[in-house]
């Protein structure tokens, strides 16, 4: 701390907790995904496996495969390519160039990234039960319970 104390000159100019912790915490990049992941409209689980995706740490078949968890990479949803996270968020990302072109109310980009999350997290959702239930979640379902979930979170 005393580096601190010396190079912002705080000494003079007085010590703050807030400026204490921006120092501690050094710089750090400014990263494009912040905004959709950390918006005050996702749920908090929805936004937590999208960051988990971000990060490319979701468990997915062509990773298990590497390890030899898995006998086969193919998608569980669809059966027919690999899955992995291209595959499952693919859609994801073209929605998001395409529906956000025209955004400039900052509530309805709002809504959309968080329609976007819930999409992500549902697919993830509907993955892993047809993994463990051998059973697809009809997509029909799926957008019914996003549309409730991101209008009850945005009220």
């Amino acid at each position: 701390m005393k580096a601190g104390f010396d190079s912002r000159n705080w000494t003079d100019k007085g010590y703050s907790i807030g400026e204490g912790y921006k120092w501690l915490q050094g710089s750090m990049p400014d990263v494009r995904w912040t905004k959709w992941i950390w918006n005050n409209f996702n749920i908090p689980k929805h936004s937590f496996i999208a960051w988990i995706a971000i990060h490319d740490r979701l468990r997915l078949r062509n990773k298990l495969f590497k390890l030899g968890i898995c006998e086969d990479e193919a998608c569980l949803l669809c059966g027919t390519e690999p899955e992995n996270l291209h595959h499952l968020d693919y859609s994801i990302e073209n929605a998001w160039k395409i529906w956000s072109r025209g955004l400039k109310d900052p509530i309805k980009k709002k809504v959309v990234l968080a329609v976007l999350t819930a999409l992500l997290y549902h697919i993830w959702l509907a993955r892993n039960h047809s993994y463990w239930k051998k059973a697809v979640i009809h997509p029909e379902k799926l957008c019914k319970v996003i549309c409730v979930e991101v209008i009850e979170r945005s009220q």
